[in-house]
């Protein structure tokens, strides 16, 4: 299966969801504080999801995989860690 593809990504995406991948088992103070302030507002989750505006972004979208490496070496400064 291409790496690269939607259904590639969209099956591993699943697969970490169900599996606590994005959870943190001991949530510090500084998330406990920081997570109730990221949930989506509830006018945008009762919106329609469009389901094509993955693949278009992904088939328009000439960098598919992003090097997040600066963002997370900034989080290790600011001693951000899960």
């Amino acid at each position: 299966m291409d790496t690269n593809s939607l259904a590639y990504r969209t099956l591993v995406f699943k697969h970490a969801s169900a599996n606590g991948y994005f959870s943190l088992s001991v949530p510090n103070d500084q998330v406990k504080q920081i997570y109730p302030t990221c949930q989506p507002d509830t006018l945008i989750t009762s919106y329609s999801i469009n389901e094509h505006s993955l693949s278009t972004f992904l088939e328009d979208e000439p960098t598919h995989n992003i090097d997040v490496t600066p963002q997370l070496e900034f989080m290790r400064k600011l001693q951000i860690s899960t």
